[in-house]
């Protein structure tokens, strides 16, 4: 792809060049077992009007921490097609009398498999498993699950800044509810990561990122305790 076709695609999909070119290296080698145009659909899809942090920079910023660890899991195609596809269906509520949409992995998983040439290739059958675990954050026994588990939840041990962005983020996805909805149920999501014990559970992931994790969480907790927005 020429400098000219990467600025085009970019500026069509809402991208800045260099995250384009970014998704487009790592896409290479899952490239093969997907039809045409799959990563056209899939930047579409998550620059999608009302994606705060389930959007592309989520994306490559999955991918640059996989890149790090890729040698921990036991199918890295698997994990890296489970990164691509795991929130490409997003639903935004837009009608705060219902509650968000429940069948986003399950629709995902189904996006994939429309893109795949052999929807069922073990690397994608595995891809598929993982996806359907981010719906309840359950990181089953495998590594590939489990590394697919930390890295989908690593932004909970980013720095106090961050995390107060990401927060912000989410609550803007869901700015729909008003506040006396929206605090009590960000407020028991996050309780219940505090009450396991263990949010990670790769063990060098889980030294580096755990007790970061924990002291944002509390933070956050306080402020949702007493209806505010964590910010």
């Amino acid at each position: 792809m020429t400098a000219t076709s990467d600025v085009v695609f970019s500026l069509k999909h809402g991208l800045q060049s260099a995250a384009y070119n970014r998704l487009a290296v790592e896409f290479e080698e899952i490239r093969p077992l997907f039809r045409t145009g799959a990563l056209d659909q899939l930047c579409d899809a998550y620059n999608e009007p009302g994606r705060h942090y389930h959007n592309s920079s989520h994306m490559v910023m999955l991918l640059r921490l996989f890149a790090k660890l890729r040698d921990l899991a036991d199918d890295p195609v698997a994990v890296k097609v489970a990164i691509f596809f795991h929130d490409a269906i997003y639903h935004i509520p837009l009608d705060p009398q219902y509650p968000p949409s429940r069948d986003n992995e399950e629709r995902s998983v189904k996006l994939m498999n429309m893109q795949a040439i052999n929807p069922h290739h073990k690397s994608l059958l595995k891809a598929a498993q993982i996806i359907r675990s981010t719906a309840t954050h359950s990181p089953g026994w495998d590594i590939d699950t489990r590394l697919m588990h930390d890295l989908d939840l690593s932004i909970l041990a980013s720095s106090p800044r961050r995390y107060a962005e990401y927060e912000l983020e989410v609550r803007r996805e869901y700015e729909v509810y008003p506040v006396a909805l929206y605090a009590p149920a960000r407020l028991g999501q996050l309780r219940a990561f505090m009450e396991r014990r263990r949010i990670y559970t790769v063990p060098g992931l889980s030294a580096l990122w755990e007790t970061k994790a924990r002291n944002n969480l509390s933070w956050a907790i306080e402020h949702l305790a007493k209806g505010q927005i964590p910010a």
